[in-house]
């Protein structure tokens, strides 16, 4: 992801507050915290401002060096350490008191998800510990009048759109053609517009008035 992507999460203040009043009840002084999908990370400064006595952040993306400078401006960097790598392999050896990850899919939970949250819980998070967040809420909405299955337009002429109330469409086979007009140039008579000065331009080709269209081609 391109790094306007996770500058742009930084303007949901919502999701950003919540994190961090999470993250200051949870984490206590001389903790090991893990991130693993750290982005910029915003989260394990959290942490490590909370009284985390050591942070890993990991993250795959190349933002993770813009990560480092902003420790190092921060004065974080002695105790955030950014490892440049994928999990569930890149994680360091080792058991962690907190575990922060909020890199769901939009459906909260797939297959890829579930294998990585189960190794990080058989590997890396220690008797007792914390994966942050901890719950996730669901919010559902009705919709009504749905057009076509997979959010498909009425008019596409299949069984599924004439049953939703959609007008078929016939072959374009089937469809006639119309027949193409010929073109034709017009020609304008420019002797009765008046003379208008103009100043010249870098790379003007016409003067004022034009020239007749045989003429402007040679």
């Amino acid at each position: 992801m391109g790094l306007h992507h996770y500058a742009d999460m930084l303007f949901r203040s919502g999701r950003i507050a919540a994190f961090q009043a999470g993250l200051q009840e949870v984490v206590r002084p001389g903790m090991r915290v893990l991130e693993v999908g750290s982005g910029l990370g915003t989260y394990s400064f959290f942490a490590a401002r909370a009284g985390a006595d050591r942070v890993t952040a990991v993250e795959s993306d190349p933002v993770v060096h813009v990560a480092r400078a902003v420790a190092s401006r921060n004065g974080l960097a002695q105790r955030v350490e950014f490892v440049h790598a994928r999990a569930p392999e890149g994680i360091p050896a080792g058991r962690y008191d907190v575990v922060v990850f909020e890199d769901y899919p939009t459906s909260f939970m797939d297959q890829a998800t579930w294998e990585l949250l189960e190794v990080i819980r058989d590997r890396h998070l220690a008797p007792g510990g914390v994966l942050f967040p901890e719950s996730v809420r669901f919010g559902l909405a009705p919709v009504v009048g749905a057009p076509g299955p997979a959010g498909m337009g009425t008019r596409t002429g299949t069984r599924a759109g004439r049953r939703a109330g959609g007008r078929s469409r016939r072959p374009r086979s089937a469809r006639r053609r119309r027949p193409r007009r010929a073109r034709t140039r017009r020609s304008t008579d420019w002797t009765g517009l008046p003379s208008v000065p103009t100043w010249p331009t870098p790379g003007a080709r016409w003067s004022w008035p034009p020239r007749p269209w045989g003429e402007r081609s040679r």
